[in-house]
């Protein structure tokens, strides 16, 4: 009886109210009592119930409820539509939600954004690679299915106790994964978070019905460091390949050198070692051909070392004929291939830069022994 006089405080008072009424007009009609007090007072009960029917309307909207205390008790649920209260004993409870203080509590569904959250991966095989920072944006859908649980047993804003809890939940669950696993499992995150808050929905009175991973992102100054990492190890590459380009054309040089000086030394030992001393003179006029105004004078044995032995450089040097050929005696005239022969003076002269090749030409000519000339005898006279 005492639970029924608390969840329905109204009936009480008008079925009270209507057994006085009913017991004044049952003494008027025995005692024909024809007084105005008596009529009076039936007009003020009538006035009463009038006034109280004003003040106590709540009406509620669809999808809405509210809860009514007396003394600060819980006593009874409002469903939608037209409801009554018993003023002063019977008001509206609140329940702060979103930092607002709400009597007209929703059931529809709403929406908790999280935003952008800073979370740290856990540690897989490689730590450095594994556990690191990343940027996760968590959207919750959440509604109230017990409004007595959220009013009396949350002693704070319900939407911000779910915004602590669900950050929590979220860091714990991106710490017991991967890098890979965060970014390839975002249903697994979902599935999971909604797991890991299905204690809290039960004890507070509260459903969730999605949560949706919006985004989840590197921080922008781990992408510059990743694009600069990525920079320095092409601008590395780059110079490994362009050294590992010179080493590989030093080597062809050294090995072209090697074979030159291999076809060489073999054409030497097929002739004389009189040659090894002609191309050595040779390479020794290179560095001489460089000065200005030096005077060279090359040996006779030298000069005929290159004469004898070398019939390219012989056929340099020869006269040649004006009419057949206008071309200056101390320009190399060109052979073809038949009358080429892998001579050692003549690739030695080849390897010559045009100004010691002169310098050779001009030597072997000047320094060439000159035929005598002999006195004109006079004939004697008759």
């Amino acid at each position: 009886m005492k639970e029924y006089l608390k969840k329905h405080p109204w009936q009480i008072f008008i079925i009270t109210e209507e057994l006085i009424v009913v017991l004044v007009e049952i003494a008027v009609w025995i005692l024909s009592i024809n007084q105005y007090w008596v009529w009076g007072l039936l007009a003020g009960f009538v006035g009463i119930d009038i006034l109280l029917a004003i003040w106590g309307k709540v009406e509620i909207e669809t999808s809405k409820t509210a809860l009514v205390e007396v003394f600060k008790s819980y006593t009874r649920e409002l469903k939608p539509g037209l409801n009554f209260l018993l003023p002063p004993l019977e008001k509206l409870a609140g329940v702060r939600i979103n930092g607002k203080m709400e009597k007209y509590i929703d059931l529809r569904e709403r929406i908790l954004e999280l935003g952008e959250q800073r979370v740290i991966t856990g540690e897989g095989k490689n730590r450095e690679a594994d556990s690191i920072q990343l940027i996760i944006d968590v959207v919750v859908y959440w509604r109230i299915v017990d409004i007595q649980k959220v009013a009396y047993e949350v002693s704070s804003d319900i939407s911000q106790l779910l915004r602590d809890s669900a950050d929590a939940a979220l860091r714990n669950l991106i710490g017991n994964m991967t890098w890979a696993e965060t970014i390839n499992s975002r249903n697994d995150i979902e599935k999971k978070f909604e797991e890991e808050m299905k204690e809290d929905q039960d004890r507070w009175g509260i459903k969730l019905i999605k949560v949706e991973v919006k985004d989840i992102r590197l921080p922008d100054s781990l992408i510059k460091a990743i694009e600069n990492r990525a920079a320095s190890e092409q601008r590395a590459k780059a110079v490994m390949a362009e050294a590992e380009g010179e080493k590989r054309a030093a080597i062809l040089r050294a090995e072209g050198e090697a074979e030159r000086v291999t076809r060489v030394f073999q054409a030497i030992k097929e002739q004389d070692n009189d040659a090894l001393i002609a191309i050595q003179y040779m390479e020794t006029l290179k560095e001489i051909a460089r000065g200005q105004g030096n005077k060279v004078f090359l040996p006779v044995e030298v000069t005929n070392l290159l004469s004898s032995l070398s019939p390219g450089l012989n056929r340099i040097n020869a006269p040649t004929d004006k009419t057949s050929d206008e071309t200056p005696a101390n320009v190399p005239k060109t052979t073809s291939p038949a009358e080429k022969t892998h001579n050692p003076l003549e690739d030695a002269f080849q390897n010559l830069d045009p100004a010691t090749q002169h310098l050779v030409l001009n030597l072997i000519k000047n320094q060439q022994p000159q035929p005598e000339t002999k006195p004109h005898e006079n004939k004697p006279t008759d």
